[in-house]
């Protein structure tokens, strides 16, 4: 038999003769090619019409929209924590909840519901996501209306479930957007949105306080344009047929009825995904340390430089927004010859950037905090990010293009739920750390003279150590994760190329039927075979995620409401905290 797929009439079920030649190219022992299991063989480039393409790419812009506006509304609490001290009462440890798992933990648990619902139901994507689209702005009107720390509490919590479509659906549906040869640019223009948060929190921030205007008016009027978009999607924004680039999906795809026991097995095969489920959250941990505690830091560090929250976001955001789009670039060129090539750019990228954030962290210790040293502070912080920022995208477009299209959003769904409870970990620590120090030193009777003179710089150096430890920590780790995942990517694409998509047939991964027909042949259920010893291993590590998730909870929580637990009370110095940092 000549080529690697054969397709059949829905009502003409294959000869035994054929059934042979079908089987052939799965026993054969040839190498993988990867270019047809990349658009799982279809030819490597399928073109769309202008039209299409159009369509196609406004889809994606809107989808950019949909991830910058909710990272926006995060991002711009780190310049607003005075005003929030001020204004609501928000202790280190309470910002730091707000930042972690007042979001995180709801987003995560509100990710797996989504997509086991979209995918169980056959859900229609885009009104999933302007549904959370229109939450989302209730809740970011809300938080600008908020007077204590309960409501904002309240707020975010519910603002996090419709946020949870941003890093799941908008994945999906880009994924089935573009044909297999763009879907790295185009997450990585989606991604982008990220940096592109970063600039407007920044400089917003910067205006309001400038002109005088109150930290409320920006979540609200966030709000608002949220809503818009929630509104707008559904007009704009065709849904496009599941693996509409995948023939297995039109063969396979009809009468099917998603199960969430067979799609959780075909994930507990897979070599990488839960080794690029980790690397990701623990990448996140450094992005949320970078976002949540560095700028109050260096706003300590540098007090004379005023416009610095300007300046930094502008730096960050900008040399992030290139590096998605530049590794978003050479990922989709080199794609189809390196599959990993995006965890290669993670690694490299992570290693290098963490070196620059290292000096970052000690420029002003180095060259002073004049305009010799803030210069430097700067140019390392975008360099920093232009290399360790933008591989997140590409990575995620590789793991939808690795999922089978009838679970593609509970895949992803699943993906997003751990790594969102990984993130935000380092966060919450570091709040109730910088909370416990900073009670300590606000217990000893030389506490007033802390804000000033040799205790500032011993408040800074405490900072700059925990934050130094945990971005170090989150780019080393993960960056082995990422190296230890290289290996099972082409595996990866070869068992969902033989597999046919099918993992929601029998419930049991037993049974009869035909690969690309609707079941799973004899070969692909032998794929998904499932050894005791990884199941066992996923039981392990959902338990001690769970446990470790619950303790980072609890410690939160107790910060939070009763924080005489932590030592003596008394004057809050800002020292510790590196000032308004510490959230």
């Amino acid at each position: 038999m000549k080529g690697q797929y054969t397709s059949f009439k829905a009502d003409e079920p294959p000869s035994s003769t054929m059934k042979h030649a079908e089987k052939k190219p799965v026993a054969s022992p040839a190498p993988l090619n990867m270019q047809a299991v990349q658009v799982h063989v279809h030819p490597p480039k399928i073109h769309q019409t202008p039209r299409e393409a159009a369509a196609a790419w406004v889809g994606v812009a809107l989808m950019f929209l949909v991830f910058c506006l909710p990272t926006m509304n995060g991002i711009v609490l780190a310049y607003f924590t005075k005003q929030l001290k001020e204004d609501v009462g928000l202790t280190i440890a309470q910002y730091g909840l707000l930042t972690g798992y007042a979001n995180g933990l709801m987003n995560a648990i509100a990710a797996v519901l989504v997509g086991w619902a979209v995918d169980r139901f056959e859900l229609r994507r885009t009104w999933v996501i302007a549904a959370g689209c229109l939450l989302l702005g209730g809740m970011m009107v809300l938080e600008g209306m908020s007077h204590n720390f309960t409501q904002i509490l309240m707020a975010v919590i519910f603002a996090s479930i419709g946020g949870s479509i941003r890093a799941t659906l908008t994945v999906s549906l880009v994924s089935d957007l573009l044909p297999p040869h763009q879907v790295s640019i185009g997450e990585a223009v989606v991604f982008s949105g990220a940096a592109v948060a970063e600039i407007a929190a920044g400089n917003l921030a910067y205006a309001t306080n400038h002109y005088g205007v109150s930290w409320r008016l920006v979540p609200i009027s966030m709000g608002i344009v949220m809503f818009s978009l929630g509104l707008v999607i559904p007009l704009l924004i065709r849904e496009p047929p599941k693996g509409r680039y995948t023939p297995a999906s039109k063969a396979a795809g009809a009468g099917q009825r998603f199960r969430v026991w067979p799609a959780l097995r075909y994930l507990m095969a897979m070599r990488t995904f839960w080794l690029l489920t980790l690397a990701v959250g623990v990448r996140g941990m450094s992005t949320h340390v970078i976002i949540a505690f560095v700028p109050p830091y260096l706003q300590r560090a540098f007090p004379n430089h005023l416009a610095l929250d300007s300046a930094y976001a502008t730096a960050v955001g900008v040399s992030a927004t290139a590096s998605a789009v530049v590794i978003g670039i050479i990922c989709e060129r080199r794609f189809l010859r390196t599959p990993g090539i995006s965890l290669l750019t993670s690694v490299i990228g992570g290693l290098l950037g963490g070196a620059c954030f290292m000096l970052t962290l000690w420029s002003p210790k180095l060259l002073g905090t004049g305009g010799t040293g803030y210069a430097f502070m700067l140019a390392l912080m975008g360099l920093g990010a232009l290399l360790a920022i933008g591989s997140a995208g590409p990575v995620l477009a590789m793991v939808a293009l690795m999922l089978p299209p009838d679970s593609k959003s509970f895949g992803l769904s699943a993906f997003h739920c751990v790594q969102s409870v990984i993130d935000p970990s380092a966060s919450v620590v570091l709040g109730v750390v910088l909370q416990v120090l900073q009670r300590g030193v606000a217990s000893k009777p030389a506490a007033a003279a802390a804000a000033t003179g040799a205790g500032l710089e011993r408040g800074l150096a405490v900072a700059r150590a925990l934050i130094g430890i945990a971005i170090a920590f989150s780019l080393l780790v993960s960056s082995a994760l990422f190296t230890a995942a290289i290996r099972g990517v082409r595996p990866d694409f070869e068992l969902c190329r033989g597999s046919s998509h099918s993992v929601g047939d029998d419930a049991d991964g037993e049974g009869e039927g035909n690969e690309g027909d609707g079941g799973l042949g004899d070969k692909a259920k032998a794929r998904v075979g499932l050894p005791r010893r990884r199941l066992v291993g996923f039981i392990f590590g959902v338990l001690v995620l769970g446990a470790a998730v619950l303790g980072i909870l609890a410690l939160s929580l107790i910060a939070c409401y009763a924080p005489g637990l932590f030592g003596s009370g008394g004057a809050t110095p800002e020292v510790v905290s590196t000032g308004d940092v510490g959230r």
